[in-house]
This record gives C-alpha cells, sequence and structure tokens, in this order.
C-alpha cells in the first residue's frame, strides 16, 4: 500500500503529521496543504486548472451596496 494517492493522474494526496493532507505534482513538487481530504481534491483541482486557464482578474471590485427597502 502506498502512501499517497493519484488524483485524476495529475497530482497525488497524501496525509502528513497533525491530520493535515497535502497535495504534489507529478515532479513531486508541493502545491497546497488544507485540514480536510475532501477540500484539497477540490482545491488542487481549482489552482491546477487556473494555473492552465489562466487566473481571475485580481482588480475586478464588487459594490456591497444593497438596493431597496428593508
Amino acid at each position: 500500500m502506498s502512501d499517497y494517492e493519484w488524483i485524476d493522474e495529475c497530482f497525488r494526496v497524501e496525509q502528513k503529521r497533525f491530520g493535515t493532507w497535502s497535495s504534489y505534482d507529478k515532479e513531486g513538487q508541493g502545491i497546497l496543504t488544507t485540514l480536510s481530504k475532501e477540500h484539497l481534491i477540490s482545491a488542487t483541482r481549482w489552482y491546477l486548472r487556473a494555473k492552465q486557464e489562466g487566473f481571475p482578474d485580481p482588480t475586478i471590485q464588487y459594490d456591497g451596496t444593497v438596493g431597496g427597502k428593508l
């Protein structure tokens, strides 16, 4: 049995000390560390897709004003 699991044949995840989970690319470079395996898989998929297709524009600003009468 291996100490890690391959996800989508693109990256691997493994449980570390203190219950944290880490992901690594095929070359063994660390990508992310989270507290749950499910969140790690989801976040790593998003990161790798954004790295390939481009990250969202950080200059987008949102207005927090709520219209209408409360």
